[in-house]
């Protein structure tokens, strides 16, 4: 089964599907009407569960299945991005503010946080995460690099997820 089937079953999801293009071999992949229309109805809303955001990323890569999407030369959302950012997503707490995602140009995603003189982006690039959280107010900037995702490294991701919680959290 593919990795965005595995999602859906896991979340017991039961979507239209089409059979498309994925990564270089012929899956399901989910066209969620509904969701869209329920995301569009509810953007003022902070709160987006972790199975909304999976399916957030299943939008994304079911229509960034080929190289030039955006118009010039950007690459196709890669199998390990989309595996990367599902792990991700799994470590963020419930009580935080949505972030909005982004694909990018190099077949991976951007997870982004906005909040006054705050800022926090995450970037993942096939295995790799890199992470600055920005405040202007406080003067303060922080960085941090992951090589690879796994649990050799998971202290430093454990860092990222706590700066989301800290800086971004839903009642705040």
């Amino acid at each position: 089964m593919s990795e965005p089937l595995k999602t859906l079953h896991k979340y017991k999801i039961s979507p239209r599907t089409h059979a498309t293009h994925f990564e270089g071999y012929n899956t399901d992949v989910v066209f969620l009407d509904q969701f869209r229309a329920k995301r569009q109805q509810s953007s003022s809303a902070l709160l987006m569960a972790k199975g909304q955001l999976q399916l957030e990323l299943l939008d994304i890569c079911s229509t960034r299945t080929t190289r030039g999407w955006d118009g010039y030369d950007a690459l196709p959302i890669t199998n390990e991005s989309f595996s990367t950012a599902q792990s991700l997503i799994d470590l963020f707490p419930l009580e935080i503010q949505q972030p909005t995602i982004f694909p990018t140009n190099s077949g991976g995603f951007s997870f982004e946080w906005t909040k006054g003189p705050k800022y926090l982006v995450i970037e993942i690039e096939n295995e790799e995460i890199s992470c600055v959280l920005l405040d202007s107010k406080r003067k303060m900037k922080k960085s941090q690099y992951l090589e690879r995702f796994d649990e050799e490294h998971a202290m430093e991701c454990d860092d990222m997820v706590e700066w989301v919680k800290k800086e971004f959290p839903l009642n705040d």
